[in-house]
């Protein structure tokens, strides 16, 4: 509030003039079509104003659902990264050691007595009641061309 005394006086000359129009009644000169209109405005606003309100929470709704829906891919997208690395990693422990079972299996096979008598009748030497250098040499080279074989046959497999 101002303490300039011309300013109270000002003040004190607009309320008489607010007062001497109230008690003439000029204040009440609105008329009833201005008052509807008034009305009107002001629903219309409160209308604008519950619609905007309304679009608001639909977009926060959308705002969630989008949320919702980034997560569920990010999720999904880390599973499948997820997938892809274990398969590499089965792929790669399978290609590693794909070798060293099938010459553990060979060499179980041709170890078997019964195994070396039946190569044995087809491959001489091969087998024999007394174990030589030659026997060992020639059981060594078989399981050598068996493995060759099969490691082209499985390359033409992968």
């Amino acid at each position: 509030m101002s303490t300039n005394v011309d300013d109270l006086n000002n003040m004190q000359e607009l309320s008489s003039n607010i007062q001497e129009e109230l008690d003439n009644g000029k204040a009440n000169n609105i008329s009833d079509s201005e008052i509807f209109e008034n009305q009107k405005n002001i629903t219309n606003l409160e209308n604008l104003k519950n619609l905007q309100l309304k679009q608001l929470e639909e977009l926060k709704q959308l705002k969630e659902i989008q949320q919702k829906q980034n997560q569920e891919s990010e999720k999904e997208s880390k599973k499948k990264i997820v997938l892809e690395n274990r398969s590499n990693l089965y792929k790669s422990i399978y290609n590693g050691i794909k070798q060293p079972i099938l010459m553990f299996c060979l060499y179980i096979l041709l170890v078997y007595p019964k195994t070396q008598y039946y190569i044995g009748k087809v491959i001489p030497k091969f087998y024999s009641d007394n174990t030589t250098l030659l026997n060992v040499f020639i059981q060594a080279l078989t399981l050598f061309n068996i493995l060759i074989i099969s490691k082209v046959i499985f390359s033409f497999i992968n």
